[in-house]
């Protein structure tokens, strides 16, 4: 049983895992936050990167008391906070 915070991603295109195993993945975990981008197949990184980036990375940012909504990917690199 997974008991931590869970983020399932599907892309709405993808042959290789299709959506239908995220749903069922998402509904298996308690409390599992699932995501489905209608208009990418399985290279969900390349296909939406600043998408991706910020779903994973405000989150997180607000788990640590940090300003979500910074501008991550296409070239600019996070700057670190002191």
């Amino acid at each position: 049983m997974i008991h931590t915070p869970t983020l399932v991603l599907a892309g709405g295109r993808d042959m290789m895992v299709p959506p239908s195993q995220g749903r069922h993945a998402a509904r298996s975990i308690s409390g599992a936050r699932l995501v489905v981008w209608s208009d990418v197949g399985h290279q969900v990184v390349d296909e939406r990167g600043d998408d991706f980036d910020a779903l994973l990375i405000d989150p997180v940012d607000r788990a640590c008391g940090r300003r979500a909504g910074r501008t991550v990917g296409a070239g600019y690199p996070l700057q670190s906070e002191a």
